[in-house]
């Protein structure tokens, strides 16, 4: 289990970033829909987005989504799985391809976004085909062709939190930073 140290470590070094970070007065658990959709996710994930109130960079084209924002479904917004329906949009009638994206998104939790960008986007891997718990890193047009830019999801709380605090950070993340 993640301390509530190690939770509040990079947010931390966001902020030093300039990010607009505000974390929960109390922690709030996922959606039904998400815990339906997505039911062996790492607790400490879970706990990690059920702190965050609001967590995004000063143009507010980047950000973490936390656990209010994963239960908005208001269509004339920004939604978490945005990339999701690009890609099904994108293949409207085909039907194979149609369920090949879903597959791929039902294996991968996307929580933290950016739209200056390609639509880059981080997900949480959360099935067995790759380490439960890894994250990876993809972005538009192509937004399953994903790549690991973290073996676990601790391993990536220190990635970002070292990449928040550098003057150069490494890519993936010097998108989302």
């Amino acid at each position: 289990m993640v301390s509530k140290l190690a939770l509040r470590s990079p947010f931390e070094a966001l902020s030093t970033r300039g990010w607009l970070v505000k974390l929960a007065a109390t922690a709030s658990g996922l959606p039904p829909v998400l815990r339906r959709r997505y039911p062996h996710l790492p607790a400490h994930f879970a706990a990690f987005l059920g702190t965050i109130e609001t967590c995004r960079n000063q143009r507010d084209d980047a950000w973490i989504f936390g656990a209010s924002f994963f239960a908005s479904d208001d269509p004339a917004t920004f939604r978490w799985n945005e990339c999701e329906l690009m890609s099904l949009a994108s293949v409207e009638g085909d039907m194979a391809a149609a369920r090949q994206i879903r597959e791929y998104w039902d294996h991968h939790l996307p929580f933290m976004m950016a739209t200056h960008s390609d639509y880059d986007y981080l997900a949480v891997a959360t099935t067995s085909e790759l380490p439960l718990g890894a994250v990876v890193h993809g972005s538009g047009p192509e937004f399953e062709d994903s790549t690991v830019v973290a073996a676990s999801f601790d391993a990536f709380l220190a990635d970002l939190s070292d990449a928040a605090l550098s003057r150069d950070p490494r890519y993936p993340l010097s998108i989302f930073l």
